[in-house]
Parts: structure tokens; C-alpha cells; sequence
């Protein structure tokens, strides 16, 4: 199959529209928003560089069109609010390519600020896109070097700061990587904490280091019952 640009715009566009462009009411004033494709009510139109404001109908529009007009994928991909990258996979990945859909997969999840909490892209559905994605696409040629250098049995961690989902998919083979995370957001009194668990390598779903994170996508469903915490933290 190929990618059908045509379809992931018209999808997009759909996105574009579902979701009302307002100020986030809890910190009116701001003019953030929380939307697909702006952070803010203000934005400059590119012809005139006149200051706009987004709520009104006519320069929203305006921008829908301009935006979409002889759109690239990795352009459009780019157009799209980091907190949104994974529910716009969601909803354009069927019009994707095997290596399209693999690459923009990887993509959108490390892109994206906690995607383990997303409440529009459950865990569960994280999970079935990764075991979809083909490996060879889905990793570069020294990540999938180090997939396969995994033996039959990992012992992984998971460092969880305050606030963060405990049984998420995202977990590491390094330990000073994991206990960089839980301190990551740390805050006084706010401590998190390692997890640690040996798991079948057949539950690991990728290797991703794009970021330098070591990351391990983990079918964390199938290893709860390996998981504990670990009590004594190394320095």
C-alpha cells in the first residue's frame, strides 16, 4: 500500500476542525490553546505578517487553507502540536505505507511530551501500533543491532517521576537512564521511584535511542506481575 496523501489531509483537516479554538480557561489571558495545529489565539498571517487572532472564524480559516495547500507528510507532520502527534496517527495511519506508518509511529512517540497519559491514545492502542509497525522500519540499522543483541531475558527499568503513569510502556536496560526519569520532575518533597523487572524478550516491542533515551516500548500488560520497586538507589 501506498501513502494516500490526499486522505491523511482531508483527515487532518477533519482534526483541524473538531477541536474549537479557545483559550485554555483555567489561565485565560494566556492565549494558549490547547489544539491540534496552534499553541496560541495569535498567530501572523505569512502575506501580510499581520497579527491575527485565531478565534475569529474568517482568519482561522484563512490558516486551514494555507496551511494544507501543497502539504508534504513530513511537513504536515510538523504542523501538528507536539501534545497531538499521537492522536493524529491515530486517526491518519491506515492511509499510510508499512514504512510510513512505522516511521511517523516512532516519530509521533518520542515527540510527544508523556504519551504514556494520553488520554485520547490509550496504552493499549500504543501497544497494537507497535506490534503492527515492521521492525525493520520501525528502527534504525544500529537500533535494530541492539534489539537483537537482546538476550531471551532483560532486566529492564522504569524510572517513575511524580505525577507520571506507573505501568507505562517506556522502560530502559540502563539504570542511570531510568533513574534520570524518576528524578526528572522531582520536586521537594515529590520523590519518584525505579521499577525493575526481568521480562521475556518477545514482550519488548522496539529499541529507540533517536533522543538518546535507551528507550524499551514494552508490552507492559503482559510483565506486571515481574515488576517491583527497587529500595535502595545507587548514587
Amino acid at each position: 500500500m501506498k501513502t494516500n496523501l490526499e486522505k491523511i489531509t482531508t483527515t487532518s483537516k477533519v482534526l483541524f476542525d473538531a477541536v474549537p479554538i479557545k483559550e485554555i480557561e483555567s489561565i485565560k489571558g494566556s492565549g494558549i490553546v490547547q489544539h491540534p495545529f496552534f499553541t496560541s489565539i495569535y498567530n501572523f498571517r505569512p502575506d501580510t505578517k499581520e497579527l491575527v487572532d485565531l478565534r475569529n472564524p474568517e482568519h482561522a480559516s484563512y490558516f486551514r487553507e494555507s496551511m494544507f495547500e501543497n502539504v508534504k507528510l513530513h511537513m504536515l507532520f510538523a504542523l501538528v502540536s507536539s501534545a497531538w502527534k499521537m492522536i493524529w496517527f491515530k486517526y491518519v495511519s491506515e492511509f499510510m505505507s508499512e514504512k510510513d506508518f512505522a516511521q511517523y509511529l516512532v516519530e509521533a512517540w518520542i515527540r510527544q511530551d508523556n504519551p504514556n497519559q494520553d488520554v485520547n491514545v490509550s496504552r493499549k492502542e500504543a501497544i497494537s501500533f507497535f506490534k503492527k509497525a515492521k521492525k525493520h522500519f520501525l528502527m534504525s540499522e544500529s537500533e535494530f543491532k541492539h534489539y537483537e543483541s537482546l538476550a531471551d531475558e532483560v532486566t529492564v527499568w522504569r524510572g517513575v517521576s511524580p505525577g507520571r503513569e506507573k505501568f507505562g510502556l517506556s522502560w530502559t536496560d540502563e539504570k542511570e537512564k531510568a533513574l534520570w526519569f524518576k528524578k526528572r520532575f522531582e520536586r521537594g518533597e515529590k520523590k519518584g521511584y525505579l521499577l525493575e523487572a526481568t521480562v521475556p524478550k518477545r514482550h519488548i516491542l522496539a529499541y529507540i535511542d533517536g533522543r538518546g533515551e535507551k528507550e524499551l516500548v514494552i508490552n507492559v500488560f503482559k510483565i506486571k506481575d515481574l515488576i517491583h520497586k527497587v529500595g535502595v538507589e545507587i548514587n
